[in-house]
Order: C-alpha cells, then sequence, then structure tokens
C-alpha cells in the first residue's frame, strides 16, 4: 500500500524519464554483451572480436550519453530529452575524476607500469599472501583516502594491487 502510494504520488513516467531509461538499456546492453559472448562460450568468434574492437566500454558510454541528445520529448517542438542548456549544468568535475581514475588504470596496465611496480613492490613485501596483500592495500586505501576522494584513491590503488597480486602469485580477485 506504501509503494502504491508513494508511486501515486510520483504521477505518469514522462517521455523523458522514459527515453533516460531508453538510453540506459542500450548502454547496459552494450556494456555486458561481451559478458553474454564469453557466457554463450563464443568471446574468441570473430563477431565478439569485432564488436569488443568496435565498441569498447568508453564507447557504449558515448553512445549512451549521445542518446540523451536524440531521443525527443516533443518532435515537433524540438524538443530532446537532455538540452546543452542542461549538460553544462552537469558536475563535470565527478565524470573526469571517474573517466580519469579509469583511463589511468587501464593505461597502467597496458604501458607495463603496473607489472613494473607489482614486481617492484613485491621484492619489498616479507609476505605475499592474500591476508598481507589485502592488509597492505587496505591501509594503503585508507590513508590514500584521507587526501583524496575515496574514488580517486580506489583508482589509484587497485591497479597496483591487482598487478602486485598478480606478480606475487596471488589471485587479484
Amino acid at each position: 500500500a506504501l509503494v502504491r502510494e508513494e508511486l501515486a504520488k510520483l504521477g505518469r513516467v514522462t517521455r523523458g524519464q522514459r527515453n533516460v531509461l531508453v538510453a540506459f538499456a542500450v548502454t547496459v546492453l552494450l556494456w555486458i554483451t561481451p559478458g553474454i559472448f564469453a557466457l554463450a562460450g563464443a568471446d574468441n568468434s570473430p563477431l565478439a572480436q569485432a564488436f569488443e574492437q568496435s565498441l569498447p566500454e568508453s564507447v557504449a558510454a558515448m553512445i549512451g550519453a549521445t542518446l540523451l541528445f536524440l531521443l525527443p520529448v516533443d518532435w515537433r517542438a524540438r524538443k530532446f530529452t537532455l538540452t546543452w542548456d542542461e549538460a553544462l549544468k552537469i558536475d563535470w568535475g565527478i565524470v573526469f575524476l571517474y573517466g580519469g581514475g579509469l583511463s589511468m588504470g587501464a593505461l597502467a596496465f597496458q604501458t607495463g607500469l603496473a607489472e613494473a611496480l607489482g614486481k617492484a613492490i613485491t621484492s619489498w613485501l616479507p609476505s605475499h599472501s592474500t591476508a598481507t596483500l589485502t592488509m597492505i592495500f587496505t591501509g594503503t586505501a585508507i590513508v590514500l583516502s584521507e587526501a583524496t576522494s575515496n574514488t580517486a584513491a580506489a583508482n589509484m590503488i587497485i591497479p597496483i594491487a591487482i598487478a602486485v597480486s598478480q606478480a606475487a602469485g596471488v589471485a587479484p580477485i
């Protein structure tokens, strides 16, 4: 009864809200499609390889964002889900923080920096157990998050933690 009452207060779903749901669904579908290929055992197929090369996660996100500018709320009035004036009000610092952190993490692996750091840090550690690595990187993340945001700390620590665990022969998961 409470849920029905709250839904009644919200009113009907608007055209703009439906457009956001469509853009979100398209983005999520594009993000999970490589996983679907993998679950089906077809992740090495030419189709899966072509899909992953032509639509990486960043492109899928851009498609979703672009859909917000293209899906009409009122076609006759040329009103779309997201206008440029509304886009200017978005807190772009947060978007850049996430995107920059994810890019730095990916580049750390692509350039070999993560592997080099992993080997260097592993050589200093007295123990290479899962518990030791977990305590070290949890402590480092806590200290780092006192000076930066939690997201920035995670984006800096996680690629290094993965590389160190791989160099130590411990499963990163």
